[in-house]
């Protein structure tokens, strides 16, 4: 089924889901026939730019409609200098910890879903629809959709359902990289692009390096613990902040500025966004891992 050109996918238009990763001979008719018994997803290599794409329309379609007609006439997946996957416009790809990719689920809905937009693809009246793709290897089995409980697609790369961040503006924007410890740029094989939490290498700065603004937030170890024995510790300031290297249960009471926690020291390591009162840190995976906090 694969072109030096394009390489077509064909999927049954019934399933709720569709995932090159489940394809098999027995899911693939021929291209003239995908109209009549399916949708094809044309996975065409190379940018929108060497694709002489046109203007106004897919990723570069400008508007507030989520899911104009224009932009729905086609999407990418490119490889960023960072290592993570951005669209047509630059603008990073997320994956949400709350999704599944085997098989492939989307939970982002409804207010969720403003403020994470899904990526979505349209399949026009022949059943195909176009992606083109720069940087992501063995792209035939890692690019796919899914159908949302709308009854809209959604694309998916490894499995896991994409989505951009309604605050990233900008190339090399990460705005949204470990908020609420579930939301993470993607990388070309589905997993995280920044594992060690750290997008120094080309996306954003580094945190410890970025100005802050005054801020502060409350560590626990017990949050149902009232005795003397449980201390609570009061972390303020701006910029990078370093904490007891002691155990931290809970964080409450935060004010000022946006709050990003660290399991490192100088504001390394793996990182979350919190943005309110977390009684359970191990629920994101940072019972007793916060060495610095970063306020801004």
């Amino acid at each position: 089924m694969f072109r030096r050109r394009a390489a077509s996918v064909v999927v049954a238009a019934a399933l709720a889901s569709v995932a090159l990763t489940a394809c098999s001979a027995d899911s693939e008719v021929e291209p003239s026939k995908a109209a009549a018994s399916g949708a094809e997803l044309n996975l065409t290599a190379g940018t929108p730019e060497a694709n002489k794409a046109r203007k106004g329309t897919g990723d570069w379609a400008i508007g507030t409609k989520a899911a104009s007609s224009q932009q729905l006439t086609w999407t990418a997946l490119k490889k960023a200098p960072a290592g993570n996957i951005v669209n047509g416009s630059n603008l990073a790809l997320y994956r949400f910890e709350n999704d599944s990719a085997n098989p492939s689920q989307a939970t982002c809905s409804g207010t969720c879903a403003t403020v994470w937009p899904p990526v979505l693809v349209k399949f026009n009246e022949q059943g195909k629809t176009r992606i083109m793709i720069d940087g992501i290897p063995n792209q035939r089995k890692a690019v796919g959709v899914v159908k949302r409980a709308d009854g809209t697609y959604q694309l998916t790369l490894g499995g896991w359902p994409l989505y951009r961040f309604n605050q990233d503006a900008k190339a090399g924007d990460l705005k949204g990289e470990g908020r609420d410890g579930k939301w993470f740029a993607i990388g070309p094989d589905g997993q995280p692009a920044f594992k060690g939490g750290n997008t120094g290498g080309g996306g954003q700065p580094e945190q410890s390096q970025k100005p802050g603004k005054p801020g502060a937030l409350t560590l626990l170890s017990d949050p149902n613990d009232t005795s003397e024995n449980n201390a609570a510790r009061r972390v303020s300031g701006s910029g990078c902040v370093n904490v007891r290297e002691d155990v931290a249960s809970a964080i409450q009471d935060i004010s000022g500025s946006e709050v990003k926690i660290w399991t490192e020291l100088n504001c390394k390591g793996r990182s979350a966004i919190v943005s309110s009162d977390i009684l359970d840190l191990n629920s994101i995976g940072f019972n007793d891992q916060i060495s610095s906090v970063f306020f801004g």
